[in-house]
């Protein structure tokens, strides 16, 4: 049995089905997924770093299918949208416009005690929910108990006052990562939503991306890192927002050719078709 090194240190032993739910997830085919597999298990030794096993599997992938690779690059993908946590909240502010919510981001606010700039405020029927967008960019950490305490002190201010036209009746913790079971026990008993890395069940962002089509831009492999930033600078976050770019306008912001952009619009168009 070979044993697995956590990013806590802790060793266990190599679970095969993990990297298979994340193959299908990412929409490997059967025979991808065993010729990955296969090549893992020849990588594989006592204490190897999950980290490394990551890298092997989407390096393969990229091989074999650039867009399979994208989507299972994920949560990796929606940690680049950082450091700077307002690009986080415009992916949560189309996230949650998927979910059938008005939203606005960014808001500052008056609350009963002090002014507040709310990440995002979410309407849908007679709930209007004030959202505190927490990123991470350390993915494989647990959100802790200290970012719902935070997110419910400020909607007891806020929730006090309607200065900003509604009045909110629920508070929204939204992050990147995993929730702490403390903070999913707080916030059933304050009646606060919680949106996380699969959180709720069968619910979670990566459901959700996955289900839409939602995918960061930071998924995509033909940009780099300045031109990316570049696009996240104009709010453009989601891979569809680049279809509806002109191409020349899109040179003109990445300051890449022609043949560069196609290929970006190519790799859009190929993760949006599964494939």
């Amino acid at each position: 049995m070979v044993l697995v090194k956590k990013r806590s240190g802790k060793l266990e032993p190599f679970d095969e089905s993990k990297i298979v739910h994340a193959l299908e997830r990412a929409g490997a085919t059967k025979t991808m997924s065993k010729k990955v597999l296969s090549q893992v298990r020849e990588q594989l030794y006592d204490g190897i770093p999950t980290k490394k096993i990551f890298r092997i599997v989407f390096s393969l992938l990229s091989k074999e299918k650039a867009s399979v690779a994208s989507k299972f690059n994920l949560k990796s993908a929606i940690a680049l949208l950082g450091p700077k946590g307002h690009n986080f909240e415009t992916f949560i502010a189309h996230i949650l416009n998927e979910k059938g919510y008005d939203t606005q981001v960014r808001q500052v606010l008056q609350g009963a005690c002090i002014s507040h700039e709310v990440d995002v405020v979410a309407s849908k029927g007679s709930k209007t929910y004030m959202v505190e967008a927490k990123f991470h960019n350390k993915p494989w950490i647990y959100s802790p108990i200290q970012d719902a305490l935070y997110t419910y002190a400020r909607f007891l201010d806020v929730e006090r006052t309607s200065s900003h036209g509604k009045k909110f009746t629920n508070p929204m913790l939204a992050t990147n990562t995993r929730f702490s079971s403390d903070v999913i026990k707080y916030s059933k008993c304050n009646e606060m939503e919680l949106l996380g890395w699969r959180y709720p069940v069968n619910a979670g962002i990566e459901h959700i991306v996955d289900k839409t089509s939602m995918y960061p831009i930071t998924v995509l492999q033909k940009l780099d890192r300045p031109s990316l930033e570049k696009l996240m600078d104009m709010q453009i976050v989601i891979i569809s927002d680049i279809l509806e770019i002109k191409e020349e306008h899109l040179m003109k912001i990445t300051g890449k050719p022609k043949k560069t952009i196609d290929a970006v619009r190519e790799e859009v168009e190929s993760i949006l078709k599964g494939g």
